[in-house]
């Protein structure tokens, strides 16, 4: 009886299991409906002068409708000569209260000439 009821107990362990990976299963299928995947994408790119001993900022902003998927910087000059304090996503308005998605970058040049910043934002609707 004990070997009878250990056999009822394994299956029932099993068709949870199974239960368990089919609801998984279906709601990723529910998730994923009428997924169009990936559209409008687009890479933005933002340049500035990044004077020596400033603090330079530089916002690579997608085109309106169009949200940040991620994005980074390149500084030109000689390396070594810059500090970079951040790089992220930012999400703003704009004068009239639209929604801005765009990429950060702040750095301080610490060279003694004048370089370049640029921002980079990948973007897709």
């Amino acid at each position: 009886m004990d070997e009878m009821r250990t056999l009822q107990e394994d299956s029932l362990t099993a068709d949870r299991a199974v239960s368990r990976w089919a609801a998984l299963l279906l709601l990723l299928l529910a998730a994923t409906a009428g997924c169009a995947g990936l559209v409008g994408y687009q890479r933005v790119l933002e340049t500035r002068a990044a004077i020596p001993g400033a603090f330079t900022v530089v916002n690579a902003a997608c085109p309106a409708g169009k949200n940040v998927l991620g994005g980074g910087f390149q500084f030109t000059g000689t390396a070594g000569e810059v500090t970079v304090f951040q790089s992220f996503p930012q999400q703003s308005t704009d004068a009239s209260g639209n929604p801005v998605s765009s990429w950060q970058v702040g750095v301080t040049n610490t060279g003694a000439s004048a370089s370049t910043l640029t921002s980079w934002a990948t973007c897709a609707q």
